[in-house]
C-alpha cells in the first residue's frame, strides 16, 4: 500500500506543481517591476524568460532544465519546453485585479488552471487559483482538479511569500499501455477508476536578486482521505532578457 500512495504522490504532485527577444537592462527595469505583488501574469512585450526548475520528490529530483517563456504581446506569452507546447493569457489587469490562464501539453499530458490576484493593500493580495490536470504514464492514468488559495505578502521589494491552501479531488485509472497488454492476451480493458480526494498546503517564497535574477522555493504538503500524506518542494532560477 505504501509502495502504491508512493507513485500516486508523485504523479499528484507533479500535477499540482504544473495546478510551470531581448530587452536591455534599462527596458527590463521598465517593463518588469522588481516586486512579486506587482507583477503582471505574462511578461511584457518583449520581454523573455529561462527557467530551470529542480523538483525533489521522496527520495529523486525530478529535473526540468529548460522552460522558455517568450512574450508575444503585453497580455500573451508562447512557452517552450522545449517545443511550444504552452501558452499564457492575461485576460485582464488593473491596480487591484489581475487574472490569467495558462495550458501546457507535456510528453505525459497537460495541464491547464485559471488564475485571480486581488490586491488587498499595498503589501497584501489575495490570490485564487483553479487547475485542471490530466497525465498518462502508460501504466496509470490520473486526472485531478485542484483549487487553492491564500495570502502573499510582499516583505521588502526584493522578497514575497505566498501561502496557499488547497482542495483536490481526481481519479486514477489503467494507462494506455496497462489496456494494451491487457488486450494482447485477450482480456477486456479496464475502465474502472478509484476515485480520491484531499487537502494540500503551500509555501511559496520569492526572491529577485535583480531585475533579471529571480529564485523561488515552494514546498508543498497534501493528504489524500483515507491513504496518507506526502511531502515535496520545487526551485526555481529564471532568468529574463
Amino acid at each position: 500500500m505504501q509502495k502504491h500512495f508512493s507513485s500516486l504522490s508523485l504523479l499528484i504532485l507533479f500535477c499540482l506543481f504544473l495546478g510551470a527577444g531581448c530587452a536591455s537592462k534599462t527596458n527590463l527595469a521598465e517593463k518588469y517591476p522588481l516586486s512579486e505583488i506587482d507583477r503582471p501574469y505574462t511578461l511584457p512585450y518583449s520581454v523573455d524568460s529561462w527557467n530551470i526548475w529542480l523538483i525533489p520528490v521522496e527520495n529523486s529530483v525530478l529535473p526540468h532544465p529548460l522552460i522558455w517563456e517568450m512574450s508575444l504581446s503585453d497580455d500573451f506569452s508562447v512557452v517552450w519546453v522545449p517545443l511550444p507546447l504552452g501558452i499564457k493569457w492575461q485576460i485582464h489587469r488593473e491596480e487591484k485585479h489581475r487574472l490569467g490562464a495558462s495550458a501546457m501539453y507535456l510528453l505525459l499530458g497537460g495541464t491547464a488552471d485559471v488564475d485571480y490576484r486581488y490586491r488587498l493593500a499595498q503589501d497584501w493580495a489575495l490570490n485564487l487559483n483553479y487547475n485542471v490536470s490530466e497525465f498518462d504514464t502508460l501504466i496509470l492514468k490520473i486526472h485531478l482538479s485542484t483549487f487553492s488559495a491564500g495570502p502573499l505578502y510582499q516583505f521588502t521589494q526584493k522578497f514575497a511569500g505566498k501561502i496557499s491552501f488547497s482542495k483536490f479531488s481526481g481519479y486514477v485509472s489503467a494507462g494506455i499501455l496497462t489496456n494494451a497488454i491487457l488486450s494482447s492476451f485477450g482480456s477486456v480493458t479496464s475502465n474502472s477508476r478509484t476515485y480520491f480526494d484531499g487537502e494540500g498546503a503551500n509555501l511559496d517564497l520569492y526572491y529577485s536578486f535583480n531585475h533579471q535574477w529571480n529564485l523561488n522555493l515552494g514546498i508543498s504538503m497534501m493528504n489524500i482521505d483515507s491513504v496518507g500524506s506526502s511531502a515535496s518542494g520545487k526551485l526555481a532560477l529564471s532568468h529574463l532578457w
